[in-house]
């Protein structure tokens, strides 16, 4: 009896290792299968595919686009040097001029005689022609002539030409030098002024003065007074 226990013992330990090397060998099996399936490429249709879907793979994204190097733009056209234009070169005003026709230089003349000649160019300022005789022994004094000492007046001027009555006193043979002055308004309202006072002298007298300041010399000549 113990010899049949001792028998089934026996070949329940032995199938009980069987079974272990078994299930051993299946799971050896089943682990190859797996590892195959695994390996089958993608395109079979027994496969199965497992994805990662918490780490995809990131796509990497652009860099910043580079700043292009902008393109040189032209300068400013240089502004090219102007070329000098001539400067209108101002004409001077062509020079007055006063000229004594008769008498003529070193003429004799009577104690009263007409002296008279052209004018041209009178600018402004040089309003009137005035006639001043220095007689010789007057020493440097003048007397100025006039048509008309009640209005005072200066030499009659007209469209180019000039004249006026002169007198002349003193000695026979004397000498006298009779100048020709055109004068500023100022200068002629001091000539009158004195002019003016001769007709209020009593008696009635005319005595020499000294230039006014406003005459400009424009002509002379010398004459003599006939007689003996």
């Amino acid at each position: 009896m113990k010899k049949f226990f001792k028998n089934v013992n026996v070949r329940v330990a032995v199938i009980s290792a069987t079974a272990v090397i078994i299930t051993g060998i299946l799971g050896a099996a089943v682990t190859i299968a797996t590892a195959r399936i695994q390996d089958v490429p993608n395109n079979s249709q027994t496969s199965t595919i497992i994805y990662n879907v918490n780490a995809p793979t990131s796509i990497p994204q652009p860099t910043s686009k580079p700043t292009l190097a902008s393109t040189p733009q032209p300068t400013s056209k240089p502004i090219s040097a102007s070329t000098p234009q001539p400067t209108s070169k101002s004409i001077p005003a062509p020079e007055s001029i006063v000229t004594i026709n008769l008498p003529s230089d070193n003429a004799a003349v009577e104690g009263t005689f007409t002296i008279s000649g052209e004018y041209s160019n009178l600018k402004e300022g040089e309003d009137d022609i005035w006639v001043f005789i220095f007689p010789e022994s007057a020493n440097g004094l003048a007397w100025p002539q006039t048509d008309d000492l009640n209005a005072q007046k200066s030499a009659v001027k007209d469209n180019g030409k000039w004249h006026v009555t002169c007198s002349v006193g003193g000695r026979a043979q004397e000498s006298h030098r009779i100048y020709v002055y055109t004068g500023t308004k100022s200068a002629s309202d001091s000539v009158r002024k004195v002019m003016k006072e001769w007709l209020n002298s009593k008696p009635f007298c005319t005595w020499g003065i000294k230039i006014p300041l406003g005459l400009v010399e424009k002509a002379s000549i010398t004459v003599t007074k006939q007689g003996e």
